[in-house]
């Protein structure tokens, strides 16, 4: 998805007719829901 685009990405793969995340790191799908179920913070620090 761009800043130009109104269309969502398209599915790499089969996660939601499956339910098991690809390991490709260009998957948007699987790599966002790696990301909203991590225990990770990200953020950003100025100095």
């Amino acid at each position: 998805e761009t800043a130009q685009s109104i269309e969502p990405p398209k599915t790499c793969c089969d996660f939601q007719a499956s339910g098991n995340l690809c390991d490709k790191q260009t998957c948007f799908s699987c790599n966002a829901v790696r990301e909203t179920t991590s225990q990770t913070v990200r953020g950003t620090l100025l100095v």
